[in-house]
């Protein structure tokens, strides 16, 4: 299963720069590396951030 991490700021109130943002949730989207070990992304701005943590299923009845 994989895992998600959203922040959503609308109001301005987290102060550092994007880049100390994505640094942050990519720490945090990090702890629930055992929801899929498998690859990490992060997409974001300076008021909000989508992490996520992959989990490739592989089927090995058919070999995918």
């Amino acid at each position: 299963m994989c895992g998600i991490l959203a922040f959503f700021d609308p109001q301005g109130h987290y102060k550092g720069t994007p880049e100390e943002l994505k640094a942050h949730i990519s720490k945090l989207s990090s702890r629930q590396h055992t929801r899929g070990p498998d690859s990490a992304g992060f997409h974001g701005g300076a008021h909000w951030g989508l992490a996520h943590e992959r989990l490739a299923i592989m089927d090995p009845s058919h070999g995918f």
